[in-house]
């Protein structure tokens, strides 16, 4: 679930349903609604994964969903920190009252490019805060990835404020693990794992321009300075949308899952090389682990892909992530969504069944068998 800047729901706006749920816009609800979802996962003994982002969206074109909220536009640096760790609890609190303590939280939803570094400019248009000729050492507030020190102390932070909030609700902190999440770009996750955990041993204190140090990015706290993103930071995800294969043989296959298989052929070495937890609750496992937070391969007629290849194409994109024992699967983005243009409309696990004339939309969907393909691999 994706715990954005909501407050209570009022009221769910319910007009126009068939149109907005075709363009990714229902009304889902604010944060209470979304505890009680947790709630209702975690009785069916479900995993919960919550994603907390800061970003917000704007109606204008360049919109990567990481606008500074609009009440924050005049913070400093180290105040737009304050304010992340205030959200951070005041979102998190919730879920931990209901007795949910999420399995994994996720920093930002596919933030490879840094985290709340957009706003509209006096020209009406986006613009980036991250001149890296004037801002780079400045108490300027800025997340970009191009300004490492900042855009690594946003993440910090967030996560930070996390874990002391489990704390001070009375839940073991070592039971959540905390996870990165980039877009399915070609070598975004390779990018933003090289960042965290393969980049210069004070990459977080100190500003490089083209692997050159320029100085100590001050405007970061020292005590975030200190602390390594890498040790925080649990699992690598990315999201993953294949083009779907040309035909039914494995060479179209294979050529389809290329970049996944470039990118954990990639994150092995550095993942291996943390090892294994030899003690406590997750004794036994790899201690930095992989994550596909989004993933969809539908059917389309008209290249052939029909529901039997489509099924033999996910065991295929599972039976490669379970090569990797470090591996954690895929969450199948918005599997119920049947009522939507995503994939040529068949995106989902799920397809219109029944048409409600007085009330004028679709009241039944009913599953594809590549339901129980994707159930199957869930189950191990």
């Amino acid at each position: 679930m994706d715990c954005r800047r909501y407050e209570r729901t009022e009221k769910l706006d319910q007009s126009d349903i068939n149109h907005r749920e075709e363009s990714f816009d229902l009304d889902w609800g604010g944060l209470d609604w979304e505890v009680r979802t947790a709630v209702r996962a975690r009785s069916l003994h479900q995993k919960v994964v919550l994603t907390i982002q800061f970003g917000g969206a704007k109606p204008v074109a360049d919109n990567w969903y990481e606008f500074i909220p609009d009440n924050w536009l005049g913070l400093n640096y180290r105040e737009t920190l304050g304010r992340i760790d205030i959200e951070t609890r005041r979102l998190l609190r919730p879920f931990l009252q209901a007795q949910v303590q999420p399995d994994i939280i996720i920093v930002e939803n596919e933030a490879d490019t840094g985290m709340l570094y957009q706003f509209i400019g006096a020209d009406g248009k986006m613009q980036l805060r991250d001149n890296t000729n004037a801002n780079v050492f400045s108490g300027v507030a800025t997340g970009m990835a191009t300004i490492w020190p900042k855009c690594a102390g946003y993440f910090k932070q967030e996560i930070l404020s996390a874990k002391d909030e489990l704390a001070k609700e009375g839940f073991d902190r070592a039971l959540t693990r905390f996870a990165v999440h980039t877009t399915g770009n070609p070598f975004r996750c390779r990018n933003t794992f090289n960042h965290i955990f393969n980049n210069h041993p004070d990459a977080e204190s100190v500003y490089y321009d083209r692997d050159r140090p320029r100085g100590v990015v001050e405007a970061v706290p020292e005590s975030l300075r200190r602390i390594r993103l890498a040790d925080l930071v649990d699992v690598m995800g990315f999201s993953c949308y294949p083009q779907l294969p040309k035909d039914g043989s494995r060479k179209a296959f294979d050529q389809s899952l290329l970049q996944l298989a470039g990118d954990l052929k990639y994150l092995q070495p550095g993942i291996e090389r943390y090892g294994r937890y030899d003690s406590g609750p997750f004794s036994g496992e790899f201690r930095k682990q992989v994550l596909v937070v989004e993933f969809a391969a539908g059917t389309q007629a008209d290249i052939g892909v029909d529901v039997p290849r489509q099924q033999k194409f996910i065991s295929q994109f599972f039976r490669r992530l379970a090569a990797y024992p470090w591996t954690l699967g895929a969450i199948w983005w918005e599997p119920g969504y049947a009522n939507n243009n995503w994939y040529h409309d068949e995106g989902s696990l799920f397809r219109r069944s029944a048409w409600d004339q007085s009330r004028q939309i679709w009241t039944t969907f009913m599953p594809i068998q590549t339901v129980h393909t994707w159930a199957s691999f869930a189950a191990h």
